[in-house]
């Protein structure tokens, strides 16, 4: 694994960011629904969990390998698991301050209890976006097209290590935060709401403008 450097420019930064911004489902409901549900105060209320609902559809969610259950079992299941999730939201994690071990146990047992995919399917994309919808300024969004294909992993079969495989990426994300002024680029009238999302922007733009530091920097060998 590759430690996290200080090779990337501000300049570089924003060019990755800005490609995402421009080119990035500019025409779809995913950036507006997006936009709308993070200005949504009213935390895990039925309207809540209807937008964040909505909103992993116009993700994708319900494409290709992913399929989300039906959106009561969906609402119940967070519902019984509010202890766990307001365990997280209550504390107002950032992903700039905190370390992944006061987070992880929390994370794996949602990981674990949450019903949100129909059976046989696989968690980690579905799971890793909801985790972003509930923290946003914790938890960055991966999915299979981009994050896995930037990190060149493969999606494990079983649960448990796609967990470790969340949770080691979650890590590194942590690292180039930290080493990072990300804050700079946050801006709430496009895809740029929060940090997390900006780093999951950052790997989009890369497969989109092809430069080479951002990959050699996190995660060429991980």
């Amino acid at each position: 694994m590759l430690e996290i450097s200080q090779n990337g420019t501000d300049a570089e930064i924003a060019r990755y960011l800005s490609v995402t911004e421009k080119s990035y489902r500019t025409n779809g409901q995913g950036k507006k629904e997006y936009i709308e549900f993070l200005s949504f105060d009213d935390f895990l209320s039925d309207a809540f969990i209807t937008r964040l609902f909505d909103v992993l559809i116009s993700w994708g969610m319900n494409d290709r390998g992913a399929k989300l259950i039906d959106v009561t079992t969906f609402s119940n299941s967070l519902r019984n698991n509010t202890t766990d999730i307001f365990a997280l939201q209550h504390h107002n994690y950032i992903i700039t301050d905190v370390n992944i071990s006061e987070v992880q146990p929390i994370l794996k047992k949602l990981y674990d209890n949450l019903d949100l995919v129909e059976h046989a399917k696989p968690k980690f994309v579905t799971y890793a976006k909801t985790f972003h919808l509930l923290f946003p300024n914790l938890f960055p969004p991966m999915d299979r097209k981009f994050t896995l294909t930037f990190f060149n992993e493969n999606l494990p079969k079983d649960d448990e290590r796609s967990f470790l495989l969340m949770m080691r990426l979650f890590d590194y994300y942590i690292k180039f935060s930290k080493t990072h002024n990300l804050s700079q680029f946050v801006d709430k009238n496009g895809w740029n709401q929060n940090i997390p999302k900006i780093l999951d922007n950052l790997i989009i733009g890369y497969f989109h403008y092809g430069n080479v530091w951002w990959k050699s920097e996190i995660g060429e060998n991980n």
